[in-house]
Parts: C-alpha cells; structure tokens; sequence
C-alpha cells in the first residue's frame, strides 16, 4: 500500500470474528478492525472465508505490514488445498491429545480429498497464504513460528 503507514500487524482468528491491530515502531497501536464471520459450521469450516475475512480487515487497517504474526483458536486442522477445515469441535481425535487430534484429522481430511493433501494448522495455513502479500517469509509467522511452509 503505497504512502501507507508502515506497521506490525497481528491476526487473531477466533471462532466468531477475525481480529486485527497494527503497531508502529514505537510499539503504539494505530489501527485495529473486527470482522465477524459466520459461525454457522461449526466443527467443519471452508478456511478460504477466514482469508477473505483476514483479508478484509487488514485493508481497513490502511498500514503497510512490515510484519504480520498469526494466532487463533485451535487446533484447526486444514487440507492444504483449503477445500475445508476441521475445528477443535470435530469429533474426530477428540480423545487424544491436540497432535493426537491433528493426525486423525489429517487421516479424515485425506479420505475426504485425496491422499494428495497436505495438512496444515490454521495458522500456518494462513501464514502461508499471507506470504505473498506481505513479500517476504522472514517477516509472517503462524503460531508455531514456522513461516512460509509449502
């Protein structure tokens, strides 16, 4: 965003509405925008509309992201294709602890789409695609702090 503020963003995706803050350098807030999202899916989403929910808000905030860190609820697993998602809620690996519950439903995500997919977390999922918008992997992160996995 040309002649646009340069700022920190951070993203949190929550179960009802994707929060955004930027931050300048000197560590003051100077933007912040909610979008709500719809709830409707319960423990199956489509997490191309958590993008464009992010996607959104980050306009709002009129700032250029000189970096931008990744947060939400979870775990969320998604097939990297971002065809769906399968939330915490999911009855699928809810015994087990939250890896236990990612490989099982990474295990449900491919017998759905294909052993082909790949399974993220949310977060990741989303650093990845922020990626491009931001220009450079060094600079967004997902929880988990990798950035920019394929």
């Amino acid at each position: 965003m040309t002649g646009a503020r340069p700022a920190v963003v951070g993203i949190d995706v929550g179960s009802g509405a994707v929060r955004c803050l930027a931050v300048d350098p000197e560590g003051g807030v100077v933007a912040r925008h909610v979008v709500a999202h719809d709830r409707s899916g319960g423990s199956v989403s489509r997490p191309v509309r958590w993008l464009e929910r992010i996607e959104e808000a980050m306009a709002a905030l009129a700032v250029s992201p000189q970096a931008v860190a990744v947060g939400g609820f979870g775990p969320v697993t998604v097939a990297s294709t971002g065809d769906e998602a399968l939330t915490f809620r999911h009855p699928i690996g809810d015994a087990g602890d939250p890896h236990a519950q990612l490989v099982a439903q990474g295990e449900e995500l491919r017998r759905r789409h294909g052993t082909h997919v790949g399974v993220r977390q949310l977060w990741d999922w989303i650093a990845d695609r922020l990626v491009r918008a931001v220009g450079s992997a060094e600079r967004v992160a997902g929880r988990s702090g990798r950035a920019g996995i394929r």
